[in-house]
């Protein structure tokens, strides 16, 4: 008797089904599939090892589809039932649904799905589940709607499953397998996990038609906390500073001319991509980025909350690109062309077009391509989150010209304020010109530094995603995949980076104020509003240096002429 009595404990020990000898603490659902279905409470760990109901959620809503197509009334609550299983306080063990269920969920579903070329997931297996019977027998309790028929015990010859050699099941609807043998150079992919089925044929990965990205991808199983205060930190860092900055612009004007003035219309667009951001962060992965239990695709008409932070990041991203560009030009035409202030300022308005309305097309652009969808690690709403080659086009190309039109123009702009410092040191050593052009160039040269890394950077990211997703979305979905090297998910980082680098921009322009000017000015717009004991406007150039020095002959030489406006530019940050 007493084996007989070791060998039931094991078994209950070692089943997916069995017991634990400390009883699981009953939860609230949270998965969205599994509420309103008859129960609300669940236990955990489950019979598949999940630990979370987020682990859970991410496998159960890839049976949506089916659900969708009503080929089993009860199959929503025979999934749930699954893979969060019925928890109740005066019961030791989670409660199942019963094999008869299984049974009628299999013979009408089943069906269907292999009319669309899929068989049944061997993770919904009912050989194990408990029978409605078992509970007169063994007092097992199993879980069934009263209208499940009972189990036939006559003329039914269960097709008994494949042997699997992983550990664990394969999870999700997996393709039939034929006794056509199929060519060793061919290849066929089908939509598996982490992937979802879905029936909108427009709807693709790869090369694979109806799948599309789940709403949340598997790598933010256990790091969703980290991706939201990832987000909050540079977002919200980044809106403060570019706001103190173009703030700062606003309380003096007069101080910031051409051609430093294209880094506050910067700073207003690095403020705006700021917004969208903690827009995302306040609202929610789920309100902006998905569609039900999966991503937001090209396919799907954009909500307005997706769009908003679309606009928000996207336009205002190129815009802030642009006038990087606009920027670096200011800076060859004031120190190549050697153009005063007063003459880059008579195209201020052109600028202004440019600025805005080269973003405002590449935006009308990506919704007439319909090209808009979310990012199933942040929840971002961008353009090629989930299609490479929208990424491609409309972000990646865009980003590499901005950067090497505006590093072309910088290159050119600082080696002739370094030849103007020379002459100028040469000829008129007397004045301090020489010294204020070496610090201008210092920190045109830091801030350059600080804009383009983070810019050199995500467009390196881009690259690599260009030739890493592909090769990933490949390793999942096709079988010819199996002989290759497994493809790491490194989808996680490259989303961090990618939000670090497009909020990390705005603190660039936060260093161009940061001066005892910039704190005077604050004080004098703070304490001293509306007094006429205001600070004066700032002189033009030619007032400030009409001494005794600007009236020596050797002022008059062309080139001196013209260097006179780079000693003012340093006295007014």
């Amino acid at each position: 008797m007493l084996p007989s009595v070791k060998f039931l404990l094991l078994f209950f020990l070692h089943s997916g089904y069995g017991f634990n000898l400390k009883k699981p603490k009953c939860e609230p659902i949270t998965i969205p599939l599994c509420k309103g279905i008859g129960y609300n409470m669940t236990a955990f760990p489950n019979s598949y090892g999940h630990e979370k109901q987020e682990e859970a959620g991410l496998e159960v809503h890839q049976f949506y589809p089916l659900v969708e197509v009503g080929c089993f009334q009860h199959l929503k609550f025979f999934l749930c039932t699954m893979y969060t299983p019925i928890c109740q306080d005066n019961y030791d063990k989670p409660i199942l649904p019963c094999m008869e269920l299984c049974l009628e969920a299999r013979n009408k579903c089943s069906p269907i799905m292999a009319k669309y070329g899929f068989r049944w997931p061997e993770t919904l297996s009912c050989d194990e589940l408990p029978k409605m019977a078992d509970q007169l027998t063994t007092g097992n309790i199993c879980a069934a709607p009263p209208d499940t028929p009972p189990k036939k015990q006559k003329g039914h010859h269960q097709k008994p499953q494949p042997e699997v050699n992983n550990n664990r099941p394969q999870v999700g609807i997996s393709k039939i397998e034929t006794d056509v043998i199929v060519p060793s150079d061919q290849c066929e992919c089908t939509c598996n996990q982490p992937f979802q089925f879905v029936e909108s044929e427009k709807a693709k990965v790869g090369n694979v038609s109806n799948c599309a990205y789940s709403c949340h991808s598997p790598a933010l199983a256990d790091n969703q906390s980290l991706v939201s205060n990832w987000m909050a930190f540079w977002s919200i860092t980044c809106c403060v500073l570019a706001a103190f900055t173009f703030l700062t612009f606003l309380i003096e004007t007069d101080r910031f001319q051409y051609p430093e003035r294209p880094i506050f219309m910067l700073a207003f667009c690095q403020f705006m991509v700021a917004i969208g951001f903690m827009i995302r962060y306040f609202v929610g992965h789920e309100e902006i980025a998905c569609d039900s239990m999966r991503i937001k695709g090209a396919d799907d008409n954009s909500g307005s909350l997706c769009f908003v932070v679309f606009l928000l990041t996207y336009f205002f991203g190129m815009a802030a690109s642009v006038w990087w560009v606009i920027l670096s030009l200011t800076w060859v035409l004031s120190a190549a062309s050697k153009w005063s202030t007063e003459a880059i300022a008579s195209f201020s308005f052109h600028f202004h077009v440019v600025g805005w309305c080269l973003p405002a097309a590449q935006t009308v652009l990506v919704i007439f391509f319909n090209a808009i969808d979310g990012d199933p690690i942040t929840g971002i709403c961008y353009v090629g989150n989930t299609d490479i080659q929208f990424q491609r086009i409309f972000v990646l190309a865009p980003l590499l010209v901005f950067f090497l039109v505006g590093v072309f123009f910088l290159i050119i702009g600082f080696f002739n304020l370094w030849s103007i410092r020379n002459e100028v040191q040469k000829q008129h050593p007397s004045l301090e010109s020489a010294h204020k052009i070496t610090q201008l160039m210092s920190k045109i040269g830091i801030f350059s530094l600080l804009y383009t890394i983070p810019s050199l950077l995500i467009i390196s990211v881009l690259f690599y995603e260009q030739n890493h997703r592909p090769v990933w979305e490949q390793n999942h979905l096709c079988s010819c995949s199996s002989s290759q090297s497994t493809v790491g998910d490194s989808s996680l980082v490259i989303s961090l980076i990618k939000t670090c680098c497009m909020c990390v921009l705005g603190w660039t322009s936060g260093f161009w104020v940061c001066s005892t000017k910039t704190l005077s000015s604050w004080k004098n717009a703070i304490c001293c509003l509306g007094s006429s004991h205001s600070l004066p406007k700032y002189q033009p150039a030619d007032i400030l240096y009409a001494k005794s020095d600007m009236s020596s002959p050797q002022f008059y030489n062309t080139s001196l002429r013209h260097n006179h406006i780079y000693g003012g530019i340093p006295d007014k940050l």
